[in-house]
């Protein structure tokens, strides 16, 4: 019983994002990106989890170069969540849109608690 109620609730939680995880996108040069991931204080990313991001451009804009490998510090005390994340460069060329689509594994530090998220987002080029 208790295995069928959590295949019930996985797509509800897969669609759930309550630490408010979010994109935001800042142009470095002429063609060079950088696109960060904002978690909430309170909040981390589990390091070895399937985190996946994948972008797709708008009709007039290319992705000519993109890494979705996730790197940064990790808490001293608990080694398994990110403490920050360095933002993931892009090299784009044309105007448009770029939207992200993720699958992120996001942790409560203060419950204990991990919750996979789905994230889509269109992000004009600023």
């Amino acid at each position: 019983m208790k295995y069928l109620l959590i295949l019930l609730f996985f797509p509800i939680l897969l669609q759930a994002n309550p630490a408010n995880l979010d994109f935001s996108l800042q142009k470095k040069s002429s063609t060079t990106y950088l696109l960060s991931i904002i978690v909430p204080k309170g909040y981390a990313l589990q390091k070895d989890a399937p985190n996946k991001i994948q972008v797709q451009p708008s009709e007039n804009l290319k992705v000519v170069k993109f890494s979705s490998e996730l790197k940064g510090k990790v808490f001293l005390d608990k080694p398994e969540y990110f403490q920050t994340i360095e933002p993931l460069s892009l090299e784009l060329k044309g105007k448009g849109e770029l939207s992200v689509e993720a699958k992120l594994f996001y942790c409560d530090l203060e419950k204990g608690i991990c919750y996979p998220s789905k994230i889509s987002k269109k992000l004009p080029l600023p």
